[in-house]
């Protein structure tokens, strides 16, 4: 997180479900509406607690991307929902029409670090 309020990044992608649960304070309070959500794990979901913190999660992210629609049912109704497996930077550059200069920052469970800096043409 050090690195996280140092930087003051545009936009955040949480890549997978565990990373986002683990930082879901911080997300929706630093980060409200400025982070896309990857959601791809129901493992944890039996549990009534994480079911609430990952509909947190959604409803605070800018987007979220499942793989399929069988991942609607463990999620709030939301508009910020899309269905996708693969994502081109042109199908989010149509949602977040705003130029993107800035690095996003991917964090992996494993703790690695990995800036990658992409330039989004209008």
């Amino acid at each position: 997180m050090q690195i996280l309020n140092f930087k003051r990044y545009d936009l955040i992608i949480t890549l997978h479900t565990f990373p986002a649960f683990l930082l879901r304070n911080y997300l929706t309070k630093e980060y409200q509406n400025k982070y896309i959500f990857d959601y791809r794990d129901l493992t944890y979901e039996r549990f009534s607690f994480f079911k609430k913190r990952i509909s947190t999660i959604v409803m605070n992210s800018k987007y979220t991307f499942v793989s399929s629609r069988g991942y609607l049912k463990y999620l709030p109704k939301s508009n910020k929902i899309f269905i996708t497996h693969n994502l081109s930077l042109d199908d989010l550059t149509y949602h977040y029409p705003k130029k993107i200069s800035k690095k996003i920052l991917f964090k992996f469970l494993i703790g690695d670090l990995l800036e990658i800096y992409l330039s989004m043409k209008d």
